[in-house]
């Protein structure tokens, strides 16, 4: 099981899909702004604006995140 492991890990797909997870970067605000009006914001754009305090969280206060402080 544990050769198995390691070629799976070994193999250039995974490494590529690990350079893409890390890689990632939060949405520009001003686009997640733009599609939160729209109606058409996916989960990261609304996580987004709520932990820099643009629109409100389930409680119904806006607050910022200590990130964005």
């Amino acid at each position: 099981m544990v050769k198995k492991f390691k070629s799976f890990v070994e193999e250039k797909d995974i490494e590529d899909f690990e350079e893409d997870v890390l890689g990632e970067t939060p949405p520009n605000t001003a686009d997640a702004m733009k599609r939160h009006k729209a109606g058409k914001a996916g989960f990261g754009d609304k996580t987004h604006l709520k932990a820099k305090g643009l629109i409100p969280r389930s409680d119904g206060t806006k607050r910022v995140s200590d990130k964005y402080k």
